[in-house]
């Protein structure tokens, strides 16, 4: 009876060292995601803190029908990912440039899709970047510091009254300015 119980004893403990050698490396990958994730949340949140934009001037040109934006980076953050900013520009708008054919004008808030870094006028919708100043360390990368020059071709035609530019980064961080046109 000792034998039997001795067996069945060491049967148990050996049932118990597999099934944890099993699951610890289960455990042990759960517990590096976890730790994976805090770490790019926190890495995430501090490149929030550090970035920083401010519209520094608001354009609009209405023969061209053009808004020109000037946009530094007063933050401490490399800024690149050009693509996945958001530009927002409420303006008053009509489908034709003669409002005096009895063409409405109307508040228009529209959102441009990136179109990438070109001196040339983007197309309805869009807006490129056009120049980069001050780019004196990484060409074409908005460092701390440095400002570049974005054109937005909106879809109507800019008529007098009140622009609204946001700016959104990557990551979520904005900046509003706003000017008349008359």
């Amino acid at each position: 009876m000792g034998i039997a119980a001795a067996l069945s004893g060491g049967i148990i403990m050996m049932m118990a060292v597999i099934v944890f050698g099993i699951s610890l490396p289960t455990m042990v990958s759960a517990n590096e995601k976890l730790n994976r994730i805090s770490r790019d949340e926190m890495d995430m949140h501090d490149s929030i803190e550090k970035t920083s934009i401010a519209i520094s001037s608001i354009q609009a040109n209405l023969v061209s029908n053009t808004i020109q934006l000037t946009v530094q980076n007063t933050g401490l953050t490399k800024l690149y990912d050009y693509s996945k900013f958001t530009i927002l520009v409420t303006y008053n708008g009509s489908s034709s440039n003669n409002i005096l054919n009895g063409n409405a004008v109307t508040q228009v808030t529209e959102q441009f899709t990136y179109a990438g870094i070109s001196s040339n006028t983007p197309s309805n919708g869009h807006w490129v970047i056009s120049t980069f100043v001050n780019d004196a360390v990484d060409p074409q990368i908005l460092n701390p510091g440095e400002s570049m020059q974005i054109t937005c071709k909106p879809s109507e035609f800019i008529q007098q009254g009140n622009i609204i530019a946001i700016v959104s980064t990557d990551n979520g961080v904005i900046s509003t300015s706003s000017i008349g046109v008359v």
